[in-house]
């Protein structure tokens, strides 16, 4: 028996073969296309942010022209006038993006940072880079822009009365802290502290540092806080730590755990060298009878000598930049004419180091009239006098000593000061003014910051 077989192929299975590989290829296509575009949003993200970090670095920059250059010489470091006001920079981060960002010559000054960004797009048709899979295709012409506007404020160079990098010991006896406002008539006599006028609980002691005995307070009475840095410990000893009511009602004692705290972090940046507008005159004004005169009444002027001592008298707006010593001893002395100021400055911001041995500080009128500034090389201050200082001190890299009083009598130091170390011994009573930081600043910090439109004109 023969059978017939029909050799004719079923056009059912190919279709469905065909319809199967379609629907593979359907899914792994739209697979592709949801993982394409999940990652050109992952990227577009990341070049969103990463434009808002190079602006902030534009800003960064910006503050450090401020904090290094005064308003007068915002041209400095490459930085281009543009005649209307405003002074440009532009500097790349890498090879495509880069920030444009201008400062506004204004008090305070305004900043404004533009950062562009390359910007991933999605290719529709498959490359050899695998465009369509990754989404890195970038036209030359596409880029994200964003644009931050900082408003700036003044940085106070003096954050509370003893403000110190590494430690304070308060050896003396009968050593005092408490405030005031030279401002505020209530609390002052003429703009002068009184021992006769209201205190203020504001005569803080403050270290950065987090060792075991950061803070010696001794038998301190003190109108204020007392801070080390994280972790740091405070020795109370017998000290009495309140506030004026209950430093004035109790012997010893810390009224609360609030008035004692690990919390300081106080920004004690180095300062620059001074400039002087139109250069430095390099000898005393005149010296009459063993007295060396400084600077000239109603004007402002600029000195800088190598040593710097004996008996000096100064009168109207004087800087004086000494670059070698300052040694006053007994019977020498700084006396300032009424009205007039001092801003001294010491050493140098490199070299050797240098110290600075003061004795008698004239000073009939405000702290901020006599101001002293340690720069980086500037490695101790010593002052002894049994007399009253009023002044102020900023020196981020010395040991500051104040002696004196040696017998019964109390000495007054009305003002402030930053220091590397703080050493008080003698009978000091320390009174800060708590208009200093209202008054005496360097540099700007951010007080906010708003994105603008990036394609905006910029008035």
């Amino acid at each position: 028996m023969k059978f017939k077989i029909n050799r004719t192929p079923h056009g059912s299975i190919l279709v469905v073969t065909m319809c199967t590989a379609g629907i593979i290829m359907l899914g792994l296509a739209t697979y592709l296309w949801l993982v394409s575009n999940h990652n050109l949003s992952t990227m577009r993200s990341l070049a969103w942010n990463s434009a808002l970090t190079v602006a902030e670095a534009g800003a960064e920059e910006a503050l450090t022209q401020t904090q290094y250059c005064d308003l007068s010489h915002l041209s400095n470091n490459s930085w281009t006038n543009l005649n209307n006001g405003w002074f440009y920079k532009k500097r790349y981060v890498d090879s495509v993006s880069y920030y444009e960002v201008m400062i506004k010559q204004a008090e305070p000054p305004v900043i404004i940072s533009t950062a562009t960004v390359p910007a991933p797009v999605s290719t529709l048709v498959p490359s050899a880079n695998y465009g369509l899979i990754l989404g890195a295709a970038t036209p030359a012409t596409a880029v994200v822009k964003r644009r931050i506007q900082v408003n700036t404020r003044r940085r106070p160079l003096f954050m509370g009365a003893m403000v110190a990098d590494e430690s304070v010991n308060l050896n003396g006896k009968g050593i005092a802290t408490d405030g005031f406002d030279s401002t505020d008539m209530y609390y002052s006599e003429l703009g002068m502290w009184s021992n006769l006028k209201p205190k203020k609980a504001s005569g803080d002691i403050s270290c950065n540092s987090n060792a075991s005995k950061a803070v010696d307070v001794g038998n301190s009475s003190i109108m204020g806080h007392v801070a080390t840095g994280p972790g740091g410990v405070a020795n109370v000893g017998n000290a009495v730590i309140g506030d004026v009511n209950w430093v004035q009602t109790h012997a010893t004692g810390v009224e609360s755990k609030d008035w004692i705290t690990d919390d300081a972090h106080f920004d004690i940046s180095p300062l620059q060298n001074p400039m002087a507008p139109a250069g430095w005159s390099t000898g005393y004004a005149a010296s009459v009878l063993g007295t060396n005169f400084l600077g000239v009444l109603g004007q402002s002027t600029y000195y800088k000598l190598g040593a710097f001592g004996g008996k000096v008298l100064i009168t109207g707006d004087v800087t004086l930049w000494v670059t070698s010593s300052i040694a006053f001893g007994s019977g020498d002395s700084i006396t300032l004419a009424p009205g007039s100021t001092l801003k001294l400055y010491m050493g140098d911001q490199s070299g050797p180091a240098v110290t600075a041995s003061l004795s008698g500080i004239g000073n009939p009128g405000f702290a901020a009239n006599f101001q002293y500034y340690g720069l980086p090389s500037n490695s101790a201050i010593t002052f002894s006098a049994n007399a009253m200082f009023t002044g102020t001190i900023y020196a981020p890299s010395a040991d500051f000593k104040l002696n004196g009083g040696g017998g019964q009598s109390d000495l007054d130091f009305v003002g402030a000061c930053v220091v590397k170390t703080a050493t008080m011994g003698g009978h000091f009573k320390f009174h800060y003014d708590e208009s200093l930081p209202r008054i005496l600043w360097h540099g700007y910090v951010a007080r906010d910051w708003n994105e603008l439109d990036p394609y905006a004109p910029i008035n």
